[in-house]
């Protein structure tokens, strides 16, 4: 057995909370991993599903029980809301710079990942536009254009939203949050959070890979200003 998955089997298994059945739903990269680690922390566990995405939402049974969660990554996300009125649902968003920067370390540390070797074979700016502009990489299609499908989501029917920008610098408002939500002591919350950004995970891009350390900060400035570029272009200007 994969040894990663090994490791996790421990967010799925051991006593659960009396609180609330929830589903996480996040864009990719923007910090599912820290929310995860944070709900196991206060006392949830994972329901036993895979992550739930477009490709298998349709074949998962999802059963609200208390004390667990599901994640997702789901821009079409009425199905989180027709399943159960019991779930509380946290969404999880972040910049789209910062998603994507995330997403090419990520692509390049899991081996698996059909665009491992586009990336580890050599990274230049050329790429990086092809990977996120174009279908002219192994994903076949541009990888900006699959973050701006989460645009239209109705964010209101969520129980809270979440920036990962507050998650990394512990903001009192979200901790405040947080504990009314759970119905739990703040300094515990805070303590909760501090100890997911702590963790050391497999998932966690910060200090274990930076593929693009050797393209020089001036070309990468004029590629996130194409990105913004980009977005602006598709009227999404407050994206």
């Amino acid at each position: 057995m994969n040894l990663n998955k090994a490791f996790k089997l421990i967010n799925f298994i051991g006593p659960t909370s009396s609180m609330p059945p929830l589903f996480l739903n996040s864009m990719p990269k923007a910090g599912t991993n820290l929310m995860e680690n944070f709900l196991l922390n206060i006392g949830y566990r994972r329901s036993w599903s895979r992550c739930l995405n477009e490709s298998n939402i349709h074949s998962a049974v999802i059963s609200p029980k208390k004390g667990r969660f599901y994640i997702g990554h789901l821009c079409k996300d009425d199905y989180i809301f027709n399943s159960s009125p019991e779930f509380l649902s946290i969404f999880l968003m972040r910049d789209i710079w910062g998603m994507l920067l995330s997403y090419v370390n990520y692509m390049a540390i899991d081996k698996a990942h059909i665009s491992s070797n586009f990336l580890n074979n050599g990274v230049s700016i050329c790429n990086l536009r092809n990977l996120f502009f174009t279908k002219n990489n192994p994903n076949n299609r541009p990888l900006v254009d699959e973050y701006l499908r989460f645009h239209d989501m109705d964010l209101d029917r969520y129980t809270i939203s979440v920036n990962f920008v507050d998650i990394i610098n512990v903001s009192p408002i979200l901790v405040s949050s947080l504990a009314k939500l759970f119905s739990l002591n703040e300094s515990f919350i805070c303590d909760s959070i501090n100890k997911s950004l702590s963790s050391n995970t497999y998932t966690k891009n910060s200090g274990k890979i930076n593929i693009l350390s050797d393209i020089p900060d001036s070309e990468l400035l004029l590629l996130k200003n194409e990105v913004e570029d980009y977005v602006i272009s598709k009227n999404l200007i407050n994206y």
